[in-house]
């Protein structure tokens, strides 16, 4: 900011300097003191002789000062010298040499302060095209061994002009975002499902590999010599159990009873096999299993040195391969296998010597097998008709 603050104006004490103000102060003292010797009784002041003032010190003081007396009541005397004649004309010299020096250095600063204006006055009026004179100030005679003061030029007012720049700021208020009402809060109700306990593994009598399968058909038997036994059919129910849905039916077994099989033993094989197939001289009596209607050249091979060991094979019997007096001619094997459903023991892959010709069949007469599992033909066709590839049917043989 631009401003004045603390200027005052000069004024004539001021301009005397510090060796003026003590040249005045000091010729003001001189006139008090010749005002004083003049003023004092019995002379103008040419006298020699000394003056005795006699000063009355208070009540009750004692001096310590061997000029004064004990005695608290008598005065105590001053002298005071003799004012000379001589003393007052060297005194008025000094305060008239004083005043000189003054007058002179009043007269030097003056004269500085001309030539100054007087450069500038040169130099103001002086042309662009005329080269500057520097007009050199006088050297002013030194009068006095003081120096004198330095004379401060005169103060310049500068006026500055404060450029203010007001921005107006535009502020835009956004409108307030609309109120939304918050959605009532939803209650999850989580249902609790009961888990059902998983089924109870059904009791077949007998050990079962169920595996993939939904129907079973179980064939059980009192002991490993056992003929007959007591044959089921188990149906898997939506909820995973099991229920016997046909049955119970008496079956006849090897003669051998129940046990390991083997190619030429009489005994009906031991454990779980699947049922893929059926066959029958009758036409298909409406099973869902593929069916193979028999003809006079239908073999099951048994021959254990034929590559077609376990197999059905179509061929007349000169020129079959394998050895025909030990495999079965289906055809002529009436009224077994009438209709009969294969189980599939040593097939996949047929082990040559480990068994061969396993079915369930027809028993007309009631009689042992000779290693398979016959019933009547009622629920033979009954069990065949029951039967679906798509259930996976197993047969399973045990004690129990």
């Amino acid at each position: 900011m631009g401003g004045r603050c603390g200027t005052r104006r000069r004024l004539p004490w001021d301009l005397v300097g510090q060796t003026g103000r003590r040249v005045l102060l000091a010729v003001g003292v001189v006139a008090a003191l010749v005002g004083v010797v003049v003023a004092l009784p019995g002379g103008s002041g040419d006298s020699a002789t000394p003056r005795e003032v006699v000063f009355q010190a208070p009540a009750g003081s004692t001096g310590t000062d061997p000029a004064v007396t004990s005695d608290p009541t008598s005065p105590r005397p001053v002298t005071i010298p003799p004012l000379t004649s001589a003393s007052l004309t060297t005194s008025t010299s000094a305060v008239a040499a004083s005043s000189t020096a003054t007058s002179t250095s009043r007269t030097s600063t003056t004269t500085s302060r001309s030539a100054t204006s007087t450069a500038r006055t040169s130099t103001a009026t002086s042309p662009s095209t005329t080269p500057r004179t520097t007009t050199k100030a006088p050297i002013a005679t030194k009068t006095s061994t003081k120096k004198a003061p330095p004379t401060r030029p005169p103060a310049t007012t500068k006026s500055v002009t404060t450029k203010t720049t007001t921005t107006k700021k535009t502020t835009t208020t956004a409108p307030a975002p609309p109120r939304t009402t918050a959605a009532p809060k939803t209650t999850k109700t989580t249902k609790t499902t009961k888990t059902k306990p998983a089924p109870r593994a059904p009791d077949f009598g007998i050990p079962v590999s169920i595996g993939n399968a939904q129907q079973i058909v179980t064939v059980t038997a009192s002991s490993s010599s056992a003929t007959t036994g007591t044959l089921r059919a188990w149906q898997q129910q939506s909820d995973g159990s099991w229920k016997v849905v046909h049955g119970p039916y008496r079956a006849w077994l090897g003669s051998a009873g129940i046990g390991h099989q083997s190619e030429g033993s009489t005994r009906t094989p031991l454990g779980t096999f699947t049922m893929t197939e059926a066959f029958g001289r009758d036409p298909d009596p409406g099973t869902a299993l593929p069916y193979h209607q028999t003809v006079p050249n239908d073999w099951w091979v048994s021959d254990v040195n034929s590559k077609l060991y376990n197999t059905l094979q179509t061929c007349a019997k000169s020129a079959c391969t394998f050895n025909t007096s030990v495999s079965e001619h289906l055809y002529y094997e009436v009224p077994y296998y009438d209709y009969a459903v294969v189980m599939d023991v040593n097939r996949w892959p047929a082990v040559p010597g480990a068994g061969s010709a396993f079915f369930l069949h027809i028993s007309p007469h009631h009689d042992p097998t000779a290693g398979c599992v016959a019933i009547d033909e009622g629920p033979l066709l009954t069990i065949m008709r029951w039967l679906n590839p798509a259930k996976h049917p197993r047969i399973a043989t045990g004690i129990g």
